[in-house]
Protein backbone atom coordinates (compact mmCIF):
# COMPACT_ATOMS: atom_id res chain seq x y z
CA UNK A 1 0.00 0.00 0.00
CA UNK A 2 1.18 3.45 -0.86
CA UNK A 3 2.78 5.33 2.18
CA UNK A 4 0.14 8.23 3.35
CA UNK A 5 2.40 11.67 2.96
CA UNK A 6 1.90 13.67 5.96
CA UNK A 7 2.82 17.07 6.94
CA UNK A 8 2.60 18.78 10.07
CA UNK A 9 2.13 22.73 10.86
CA UNK A 10 2.91 24.97 13.57
CA UNK A 11 1.89 28.37 11.92
CA UNK A 12 4.16 31.14 13.94
CA UNK A 13 5.76 34.76 13.61
CA UNK A 14 9.05 35.07 13.32
CA UNK A 15 11.10 37.28 16.10
CA UNK A 16 13.48 39.27 14.22
CA UNK A 17 15.91 36.64 13.13
CA UNK A 18 14.62 34.29 15.58
CA UNK A 19 11.66 31.55 14.85
CA UNK A 20 9.97 29.23 16.86
CA UNK A 21 11.30 25.13 16.93
CA UNK A 22 7.66 23.80 16.12
CA UNK A 23 7.56 21.49 19.39
CA UNK A 24 3.87 21.03 19.63
CA UNK A 25 3.94 18.99 16.48
CA UNK A 26 7.46 17.87 16.87
CA UNK A 27 6.45 16.09 19.69
CA UNK A 28 3.37 14.21 17.87
CA UNK A 29 5.67 12.94 15.86
CA UNK A 30 8.62 11.75 17.63
CA UNK A 31 6.23 9.40 19.88
CA UNK A 32 3.82 8.43 16.55
CA UNK A 33 6.69 7.58 14.39
CA UNK A 34 8.06 4.72 17.28
CA UNK A 35 5.52 2.67 16.52
CA UNK A 36 6.50 0.42 13.15
CA UNK A 37 2.97 0.45 11.75
CA UNK A 38 3.04 4.52 11.31
CA UNK A 39 6.35 4.21 10.63
CA UNK A 40 5.53 2.32 7.76
CA UNK A 41 2.34 3.40 6.54
CA UNK A 42 3.44 7.92 6.43
CA UNK A 43 5.90 9.53 4.65
CA UNK A 44 6.76 12.46 6.68
CA UNK A 45 7.46 15.06 4.11
CA UNK A 46 8.02 18.48 6.46
CA UNK A 47 6.80 21.01 8.68
CA UNK A 48 5.61 24.04 8.30
CA UNK A 49 6.49 26.76 11.17
CA UNK A 50 5.95 30.36 9.65
CA UNK A 51 2.73 32.67 9.66
CA UNK A 52 3.15 33.82 5.80
CA UNK A 53 1.11 33.95 3.07
CA UNK A 54 -1.24 31.21 2.32
CA UNK A 55 -0.11 31.23 -1.06
CA UNK A 56 3.34 30.69 0.02
CA UNK A 57 2.46 27.96 2.53
CA UNK A 58 0.68 25.84 -0.56
CA UNK A 59 3.54 26.26 -2.67
CA UNK A 60 5.82 24.00 0.38
CA UNK A 61 3.15 21.61 -0.32
CA UNK A 62 3.35 18.23 -2.43
CA UNK A 63 0.02 16.40 -3.16
CA UNK A 64 -0.44 16.09 0.61
CA UNK A 65 -2.53 13.16 1.87
CA UNK A 66 -2.87 14.30 5.85
CA UNK A 67 -2.34 17.23 7.44
CA UNK A 68 -2.09 18.03 11.26
CA UNK A 69 -2.16 21.47 12.49
CA UNK A 70 -1.15 23.11 15.76
CA UNK A 71 -4.73 25.49 16.36
CA UNK A 72 -3.89 28.23 19.08
CA UNK A 73 -5.40 31.32 19.63
CA UNK A 74 -2.16 32.91 18.02
CA UNK A 75 -2.72 30.93 14.04
CA UNK A 76 -6.16 29.96 14.59
CA UNK A 77 -7.20 32.39 11.65
CA UNK A 78 -4.44 31.73 9.49
CA UNK A 79 -5.19 27.98 10.33
CA UNK A 80 -8.48 28.55 9.08
CA UNK A 81 -7.73 30.12 5.48
CA UNK A 82 -4.92 27.66 4.72
CA UNK A 83 -7.28 24.60 5.35
CA UNK A 84 -9.69 26.29 2.92
CA UNK A 85 -6.89 26.48 0.47
CA UNK A 86 -6.14 23.33 0.77
CA UNK A 87 -9.19 21.89 0.36
CA UNK A 88 -9.83 23.52 -2.56
CA UNK A 89 -6.89 22.67 -4.36
CA UNK A 90 -6.39 19.15 -2.92
CA UNK A 91 -10.14 18.44 -2.06
CA UNK A 92 -9.50 14.62 -0.56
CA UNK A 93 -6.86 15.89 1.96
CA UNK A 94 -7.71 15.38 5.66
CA UNK A 95 -6.97 18.10 8.15
CA UNK A 96 -6.62 17.76 11.74
CA UNK A 97 -6.34 19.86 14.18
CA UNK A 98 -5.52 20.03 18.06
CA UNK A 99 -4.36 22.82 20.58
CA UNK A 100 -6.31 25.12 22.97
CA UNK A 101 -8.48 26.52 20.86
CA UNK A 102 -10.21 22.86 20.80
CA UNK A 103 -12.69 23.09 23.14
CA UNK A 104 -12.49 19.91 25.54
CA UNK A 105 -15.64 17.61 24.74
CA UNK A 106 -17.06 20.03 22.74
CA UNK A 107 -18.00 19.47 18.82
CA UNK A 108 -17.77 23.26 17.90
CA UNK A 109 -14.14 23.29 16.42
CA UNK A 110 -15.65 20.61 13.64
CA UNK A 111 -19.54 22.48 13.34
CA UNK A 112 -17.84 25.69 13.09
CA UNK A 113 -15.08 24.92 10.80
CA UNK A 114 -16.50 22.54 7.56
CA UNK A 115 -12.84 22.18 6.57
CA UNK A 116 -11.46 20.50 9.22
CA UNK A 117 -12.16 16.39 8.97
CA UNK A 118 -10.99 15.95 12.72
CA UNK A 119 -9.65 17.57 15.74
CA UNK A 120 -8.42 16.24 18.91
CA UNK A 121 -8.55 17.58 22.91
CA UNK A 122 -6.61 17.80 25.24
CA UNK A 123 -3.18 16.27 25.49
CA UNK A 124 -2.19 15.09 21.86
CA UNK A 125 0.64 12.09 21.25
CA UNK A 126 -1.24 9.63 22.14
CA UNK A 127 -4.21 10.47 20.97
CA UNK A 128 -2.67 10.94 17.20
CA UNK A 129 -0.79 8.01 17.46
CA UNK A 130 -4.18 6.00 17.62
CA UNK A 131 -5.44 8.17 14.99
CA UNK A 132 -2.84 7.41 12.91
CA UNK A 133 -3.23 3.37 13.58
CA UNK A 134 -6.71 3.45 12.48
CA UNK A 135 -6.64 6.41 9.56
CA UNK A 136 -3.97 5.21 7.35
CA UNK A 137 -6.14 1.42 6.20
CA UNK A 138 -9.86 3.16 5.51
CA UNK A 139 -8.90 7.08 5.60
CA UNK A 140 -12.22 8.93 6.53
CA UNK A 141 -14.33 5.56 6.13
CA UNK A 142 -12.97 4.19 9.50
CA UNK A 143 -14.32 4.09 12.19
CA UNK A 144 -13.00 6.04 14.71
CA UNK A 145 -14.63 5.32 18.28
CA UNK A 146 -11.76 3.38 19.70
CA UNK A 147 -9.14 6.48 19.62
CA UNK A 148 -10.00 8.71 22.82
CA UNK A 149 -9.81 12.51 22.29
CA UNK A 150 -10.59 12.39 18.54
CA UNK A 151 -13.53 14.70 17.64
CA UNK A 152 -14.20 13.68 14.11
CA UNK A 153 -17.89 13.01 11.31
CA UNK A 154 -19.67 10.01 11.28
CA UNK A 155 -22.09 9.30 7.94
CA UNK A 156 -24.13 6.05 9.05
CA UNK A 157 -25.24 6.02 5.16
CA UNK A 158 -24.05 7.69 2.31
CA UNK A 159 -27.14 10.06 1.24
CA UNK A 160 -26.78 11.13 5.30
CA UNK A 161 -25.49 14.31 6.62
CA UNK A 162 -22.42 13.19 8.82
CA UNK A 163 -23.01 13.64 12.31
CA UNK A 164 -20.23 15.11 14.67
CA UNK A 165 -18.73 12.44 17.45
CA UNK A 166 -16.89 13.41 20.58
CA UNK A 167 -15.16 10.52 21.98
CA UNK A 168 -14.74 10.24 25.36
CA UNK A 169 -11.17 12.07 26.81
CA UNK A 170 -7.91 9.42 26.35
CA UNK A 171 -5.74 8.67 29.52
CA UNK A 172 -2.69 10.33 29.39
CA UNK A 173 0.38 8.65 28.14
CA UNK A 174 3.46 8.43 30.38
CA UNK A 175 5.73 10.92 30.04
CA UNK A 176 8.37 8.29 30.08
CA UNK A 177 7.59 6.78 27.20
CA UNK A 178 7.30 10.27 25.22
CA UNK A 179 9.87 11.05 22.93
CA UNK A 180 11.77 14.92 22.63
CA UNK A 181 11.86 15.25 19.12
CA UNK A 182 15.02 17.41 19.63
CA UNK A 183 16.95 14.74 21.29
CA UNK A 184 15.89 12.40 18.70
CA UNK A 185 16.48 13.97 14.94
CA UNK A 186 13.37 15.05 14.04
CA UNK A 187 14.00 18.65 13.54
CA UNK A 188 17.42 18.16 12.12
CA UNK A 189 16.35 18.89 8.73
CA UNK A 190 15.27 22.47 9.71
CA UNK A 191 17.93 23.42 11.44
CA UNK A 192 19.95 24.68 8.28
CA UNK A 193 16.84 27.18 6.98
CA UNK A 194 16.67 29.50 9.88
CA UNK A 195 19.93 31.53 10.84
CA UNK A 196 18.54 31.52 14.63
CA UNK A 197 16.40 29.01 16.27
CA UNK A 198 13.90 29.91 19.70
CA UNK A 199 12.36 26.73 21.54
CA UNK A 200 9.88 26.06 23.94
CA UNK A 201 10.64 23.57 26.76
CA UNK A 202 8.78 21.51 29.06
CA UNK A 203 10.20 19.85 32.36
CA UNK A 204 6.47 18.80 33.61
CA UNK A 205 2.99 19.08 32.70
CA UNK A 206 -0.06 19.94 34.97
CA UNK A 207 -0.67 22.34 37.63
CA UNK A 208 -2.24 21.52 41.12
CA UNK A 209 -4.25 24.58 41.21
CA UNK A 210 -7.37 25.57 40.11
CA UNK A 211 -7.73 29.32 38.84
CA UNK A 212 -10.91 29.85 36.80
CA UNK A 213 -9.14 31.76 34.33
CA UNK A 214 -6.33 29.40 32.90
CA UNK A 215 -6.49 26.81 30.60
CA UNK A 216 -4.51 25.21 33.45
CA UNK A 217 -7.46 24.91 35.98
CA UNK A 218 -9.11 22.16 34.43
CA UNK A 219 -9.72 18.79 36.87
CA UNK A 220 -8.16 16.72 33.87
CA UNK A 221 -4.55 18.22 34.33
CA UNK A 222 -4.14 19.13 37.97
CA UNK A 223 -2.07 16.34 38.29
CA UNK A 224 1.49 17.54 38.14
CA UNK A 225 3.23 15.06 36.09
CA UNK A 226 7.58 15.62 35.54
CA UNK A 227 9.08 14.89 32.73
CA UNK A 228 11.85 12.39 33.40
CA UNK A 229 15.04 14.16 34.36
CA UNK A 230 17.60 12.79 32.37
CA UNK A 231 15.21 13.58 29.46
CA UNK A 232 15.25 17.23 30.75
CA UNK A 233 19.48 17.68 31.53
CA UNK A 234 20.00 16.15 27.94
CA UNK A 235 17.62 18.60 26.18
CA UNK A 236 19.27 21.39 28.10
CA UNK A 237 22.85 20.28 26.46
CA UNK A 238 21.06 19.94 23.23
CA UNK A 239 19.92 23.69 23.58
CA UNK A 240 23.35 24.51 24.25
CA UNK A 241 25.23 22.60 20.95
CA UNK A 242 22.59 23.93 19.15
CA UNK A 243 22.94 27.42 19.90
CA UNK A 244 19.56 28.00 21.07
CA UNK A 245 19.69 31.34 22.36
CA UNK A 246 16.38 31.30 23.89
CA UNK A 247 14.35 29.15 25.59
CA UNK A 248 10.60 29.75 26.68
CA UNK A 249 9.70 27.55 29.71
CA UNK A 250 6.49 26.29 29.37
CA UNK A 251 5.64 24.59 32.52
CA UNK A 252 2.93 25.83 34.58
CA UNK A 253 4.83 26.40 37.92
CA UNK A 254 8.72 26.42 37.45
CA UNK A 255 10.18 26.01 40.74
CA UNK A 256 7.26 23.77 42.57
CA UNK A 257 9.57 21.15 42.50
CA UNK A 258 12.71 21.00 44.31
CA UNK A 259 14.83 19.26 41.25
CA UNK A 260 14.06 22.92 39.16
CA UNK A 261 16.96 24.25 41.28
CA UNK A 262 19.53 21.52 39.75
CA UNK A 263 18.00 22.36 36.43
CA UNK A 264 18.36 25.67 36.69
CA UNK A 265 22.22 24.90 37.72
CA UNK A 266 22.33 22.86 34.29
CA UNK A 267 21.25 25.54 32.60
CA UNK A 268 23.66 27.92 33.98
CA UNK A 269 26.54 25.14 33.21
CA UNK A 270 25.69 24.99 30.10
CA UNK A 271 25.81 28.44 28.78
CA UNK A 272 29.10 28.81 30.39
CA UNK A 273 29.89 25.34 28.41
CA UNK A 274 28.42 26.69 24.68
CA UNK A 275 27.51 30.17 25.28
CA UNK A 276 24.14 28.93 25.18
CA UNK A 277 21.43 29.40 26.13
CA UNK A 278 21.28 33.01 26.37
CA UNK A 279 17.98 33.78 27.56
CA UNK A 280 15.31 31.74 30.03
CA UNK A 281 11.50 32.89 30.58
CA UNK A 282 9.53 31.10 32.75
CA UNK A 283 6.21 31.34 34.48
CA UNK A 284 7.33 30.73 38.54
CA UNK A 285 5.11 28.87 40.93
CA UNK A 286 2.14 31.03 42.25
CA UNK A 287 2.94 30.04 46.29
CA UNK A 288 6.28 31.62 46.93
CA UNK A 289 8.88 28.94 48.49
CA UNK A 290 12.46 28.19 49.36
CA UNK A 291 12.78 26.60 45.94
CA UNK A 292 11.66 29.80 44.10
Amino acid sequence: MKKQRLYLVHAQARYGENCYIPLSVGCLWAYARTFPEIAAAYEMCGFLYLKESIDQAIARLENPDLIGISHYIWNAEWNKQFAQAVKKKWPLCQIIVGGVQVTDESPRILEENPDFNFAIYGEGEGAFADFLKIHWRWGYTSDYRAVGSLIWRKQLRWKDPPQIVVNPRREFTDLAELRSPNIDGVFDALWSKEPRWQSLQESNRGCPFFCSFCAWGQAALTELRPFPIERVRNEIEWFGQHNVDYIDNADANYGILKRDIELAKDLAATKLKYGYPKTFRTSFAKNSNDTI
